[in-house]
């Protein structure tokens, strides 16, 4: 049954909102629902977009809403760092205050900020980001990774150059005899490095949280039309699709292909081990797939995008830390 000020998602409208009133003497619609959001939702009935926050809001049918169960319960206070829009937008959705210096916050998210190593708090959600891609390679090692070095290859073919911080697949460029990369040392953030290229067919990023009792809990596929691209960017007009989500049954149903568990399992396995080595507490796992099934990760990352249907999965996992015993998992997270 649900009741006034239950957390709800819309899957018509694909939007996060909370019930404000419940008219009974309606038959359908008799939930009246504001949404957090809703900037590029045009199909709610009444409301707006003010350039900051959504006043958006429509009566709604009982068949269209998911509610997020034990919202807000727990003895955990949760807060986030970081000012950036996207920061302020997951707070906004998520309803998680701002981190304030000396607050009696049990547990600290960090969302990819390039500040997390000066939080002080008592618990910090990723607080062990590595930024450089070069790095996150090595620490994952050729079983989980793809083979990377700074060492110039003998051969050209097969290889291409990566920056070792980069976004967006920029610089991204396959190796010719040509072609030299910046080095300085290793690990120096401006430096580029020599990676194996791998022939994927299939793109996934898989968004995983080790304090959930099913840690993988959204995978979304990349599909582009020229799968020969080296990467495939929006810039290439490739687009995300919604493989897996927990809590709402997707399941992407491309070609004819239904959902593949075994695959879930695979990427399951592999996405908590990555974690594990890396000391993160979650990320958004890039992995390619091959013509024989076999997956690499490309990166980890620690700030994805986010909008209304993913933000669904972030705001349900960020919402169990209130109820995650600290002790516990801290001591069982990366073991």
């Amino acid at each position: 049954m649900l009741k006034v000020q239950d957390r709800v998602y819309h899957k018509g409208v694909r939007c996060n909102g909370v019930i404000t009133e419940i008219d009974e003497t309606k038959v359908r619609d008799k939930y009246k629902v504001e949404f957090f959001w809703g900037k590029y939702c045009t199909r709610i009935l009444h409301g707006e977009w003010d350039g900051r926050r959504s006043t958006k809001w429509q009566w709604c049918d009982i068949d269209s809403l998911v509610v997020i169960p034990n919202w807000g319960d727990g003895p955990n206070m949760i807060s986030m760092i970081g000012q950036r829009s996207l920061d302020r937008l997951i707070r906004l959705v998520g309803e998680i205050d701002a981190r304030q210096v000396h607050d009696n916050s049990d547990i600290v998210i960090v969302y990819g900020q390039s500040n997390h190593h000066l939080v002080d708090a008592p618990f910090v959600i990723n607080k062990n980001i590595i930024i450089n891609k070069k790095a996150q390679m090595d620490t994952l090692g050729e079983d989980l990774a793809i083979q990377s070095q700074v060492a110039r290859p003998t051969h050209a073919s097969g290889w291409i150059i990566k920056p070792q911080v980069s976004m967006g697949g920029h610089d991204i460029r396959p190796y010719t005899d040509n072609d030299r990369p910046y080095t300085d040392n290793d690990y120096a953030d401006w430096n580029e490095y020599y990676q194996r290229k791998f022939n994927k067919v299939r793109e996934f990023r898989v968004h995983c949280f080790l304090w959930m009792a099913q840690p993988v809990q959204m995978i979304m596929e990349k599909f582009v039309d020229d799968t020969s691209q080296l990467c495939w960017n929006r810039k290439q007009g490739a687009k995300w699709e919604f493989f897996y989500q927990d809590g709402l049954n997707v399941q992407e149903l491309r070609y004819g292909v239904p959902f593949d568990q075994d695959l879930y399992d695979d990427i399951e396995i592999r996405s908590v081990e990555a974690l594990k080595k890396l000391n993160y507490d979650f990320g958004g796992i890039d992995f390619g797939m091959d013509s024989l099934g076999n997956l690499k990760i490309f990166e980890v990352n620690s700030r994805m995008g986010l909008k209304e249907q993913s933000l669904f999965t972030y705001k349900r996992c960020f919402d169990e830390l209130r109820r995650t015993n600290i002790d516990e998992y801290k001591a069982e997270r990366w073991s």
